[in-house]
């Protein structure tokens, strides 16, 4: 149930993100981003989908739950950087071009990790299931 709810916490703060992206240009060349003090946060290592096991899911979801948190804090401080940009610095455009894509980057980032998680948490109740059925039919079998 802990893992349902993770997921649909994932999700959530997914779509929300989406949502904010949504207003922003998407540039095409990544500009130099300018210093903005934002530290981009690392994405977790979300164990493979064919072999994960439930610790090793509950630990990827607290850890995708922290970095969805550390991405969202990290959009923010783009978006603040961006409202900060000088006149001078919005009439070139490469700053805010950067920003933008940062916060793009960021964003493609959760998503993809959101994916990765998500996958593995299938592939992890698709096999319990699977060894549920063999174990109800080995009973069954036992029985006769």
């Amino acid at each position: 149930m802990r893992l349902i709810s993770s997921l649909v916490f994932v999700l959530t703060v997914l779509l929300a993100i989406s949502a904010s992206a949504a207003h922003h240009e998407e540039g095409e060349a990544a500009a130099a981003a300018p210093d903005h003090g934002c530290v981009e946060p690392t994405a977790p290592v979300i164990p493979p989908a064919d072999t994960v096991t439930a610790p090793e899911l509950k630990e990827a979801a607290a850890a995708v739950k922290a970095y969805m948190a550390a991405g969202t804090d990290y959009t923010d401080c783009l978006d603040a950087a961006t409202d900060n940009l000088t006149d001078e610095q919005l009439d070139e455009g490469e700053a805010e071009l950067a920003l933008i894509q940062s916060h793009n980057g960021m964003v493609d980032k959760m998503e993809a990790t959101a994916a990765d998680f998500n996958a593995s948490l299938k592939a992890y109740k698709a096999r319990r299931a699977a060894e549920k059925e063999a174990e109800a039919a080995q009973e069954a079998a036992g029985s006769e």
